[in-house]
């Protein structure tokens, strides 16, 4: 008798077995999406690293342009030094011997202005080299003060004296125009200062014109280039600054703040006012004792948005908002009762990170503003017609599209607020642990 031979079924495989796990399982799925959360890292730490390169391009060639143009100013003023040669004879006794030894020193004194009142323009300059752009200045300068000159310091017999009167540039290639007038006379400059500002020029003058006592006014006209920082170091019993120009975001910097400032779309006007006890040098001094350095102040003129600085910004939610949308879409998996493969929610989770590099390549061509409003457009279509191909419902669609769309509107007003962005940032994640805490209520039954 011939027997039907019966087919035994098949048993299910690993991988069978593991799928099944994951359309039904609620842990699951979330360990999964913590995973993804970390794997999406590296694509945002590669987004990060292309953020930080462009932005290095844009001051290498922004450094490039300064070079050849001027660079940070720091403007000494006038200061008076003399120098003379000090000699006297050293004696010691060696074994029981006294001898007498000739000794020769340079010795200077400097001498800074008892009054000092300076007033610039700044003309702001954009260059541009390809896409990146540096903005550069030319301030017109007039100085107007008078030394007061005081005893000599010299401590033993000196030969004949020099004097000049020296003003600090750091980058003298940025001068255009130098006129020094000394007692009534206009003096012809040679490069180099004579031991106190470091770089700039000098004037020789007669030192029998500066007798202890005697009160000795000057004047100085400048047209200097620069870029970045323009400071002023004070001197003077009383030194007062005024600096306007037709800039609309200049950044006050230094070491004191303008008493006085007005900041307008037509530019902007500031004054100081530092006193002698406000400085840490005195109006003078022997030698090398003092530095007249760390006590200037001043401003910059910056572009009115380093786009790069707002896209490292936005970049720094996009860990907070990969999460919310992936909740998103398990909740939307729960709802459609559609599970969606684990390929999908890694997809999904790439077209977020998509926004960082499309906001970065955007803004280097248009408006911050506009780049954000493109690229939150086309990642949150992208998002929401992806979400209608998974689970085949309008709802989820416009609901995912929705979601992304609100989350780069929140991420937008947090950047907008800079001062309330961690209240806002944190708000956000209590939301999202408040959801996560309703969908894992129920794990256990």
């Amino acid at each position: 008798m011939n027997e039907t031979p019966r087919l035994l079924p098949e048993h299910p495989s690993i991988f069978s077995l593991l799928s099944g796990a994951m359309r039904r399982s609620l842990g699951f799925k979330l360990l999964l999406v913590g995973g993804i959360l970390v794997a999406v890292q590296i694509p945002l730490a590669m987004t990060y690293g292309v953020r930080a390169a462009r932005e290095g391009m844009l001051h290498r060639v922004q450094w490039e342009i300064a070079s050849k143009w001027g660079g940070e100013q720091t403007i000494g003023p006038p200061a008076l030094s003399f120098e003379a040669e000090e000699r006297w004879t050293e004696t010691r006794t060696v074994q029981g011997r006294t001898e007498e030894t000739p000794r020769r020193e340079t010795a200077w004194q400097v001498v800074l202005p008892d009054e000092l009142a300076a007033a610039g323009t700044v003309e702001p300059e954009v260059r541009s080299r390809g896409l990146y752009q540096a903005v550069l200045h030319r301030a017109s300068v007039k100085m107007k003060g008078a030394f007061a000159v005081p005893p000599r310091v010299w401590r033993h017999e000196t030969g004949p004296e020099r004097a000049f009167v020296s003003v600090g540039v750091p980058d003298p290639k940025g001068l255009k125009r130098v006129r020094l007038v000394v007692a009534g006379e206009e003096v012809p400059v040679e490069p180099g200062t004579a031991h106190v500002w470091g770089a700039g020029f000098r004037a020789a003058v007669d030192p029998a014109k500066f007798a202890p006592g005697a009160v000795v006014p000057f004047e100085l006209e400048l047209i200097v280039n620069g870029s970045g920082d323009l400071l002023f170091a004070p001197a003077g019993r009383n030194f007062s600054l005024k600096l306007d120009g037709p800039w609309p975001s200049p950044s006050f910097t230094g070491e004191t703040l303008p008493d006085a400032r007005t900041v307008g779309p037509d530019g902007f006007s500031a004054e100081w006012n530092v006193m002698e006890l406000n400085r840490p040098y005195p109006q003078s001094w022997r030698g090398d004792e003092f530095r007249a350095a760390g006590a200037a102040s001043g401003l910059s003129l910056v572009l009115p948005a380093n786009f790069y600085q707002q896209v490292d910004r936005a970049m720094k939610y996009a860990s907070l908002f990969v999460l919310v949308v992936l909740f998103a879409v398990l909740a939307a998996e729960r709802l459609a009762r559609t599970a969606a493969h684990p390929v999908q929610y890694f997809v999904a989770a790439l077209a977020l990170v998509l926004f960082g590099m499309l906001l970065l390549s955007l803004s280097e061509h248009m408006a911050f503003p506009a780049a954000y409003a493109v690229s939150a457009l086309v990642v949150a279509g992208m998002t929401g017609a992806y979400a209608g191909a998974v689970f085949r419902r309008r709802a989820a669609a416009l609901g995912l599209g929705g979601l992304t769309l609100g989350s780069y509107a929140l991420m937008y007003a947090v950047l907008r607020v800079e001062s309330i962005a961690l209240l806002l940032g944190t708000l956000v994640l209590v939301g999202v642990l408040a959801f996560l805490m309703v969908l894992t209520a129920k794990m256990n039954r």
